[in-house]
């Protein structure tokens, strides 16, 4: 019950913030674990987000 969210720069903004912690909030109160990621982080270093991605994986 793992989440992967990839934000694009529209979720700098202190209103989309609030909102993802909001959504991030009601999908941990039914067990979801959420990993969130920048475009940047998945474009610019893949492999460092497969590899955040495997250990939250295996450490549950």
């Amino acid at each position: 019950m793992l989440v992967i969210e990839v934000d694009g720069g529209y979720h700098n903004t202190c209103e989309q913030q609030a909102e993802d912690r909001t959504r991030t909030l009601q999908l941990e109160h039914f067990g979801y674990r959420v990993l969130r990621f920048t475009n940047d982080e998945v474009m610019g270093d893949l492999q460092h987000v497969i590899n955040k991605i495997a250990k939250e994986i295996n450490n549950h």
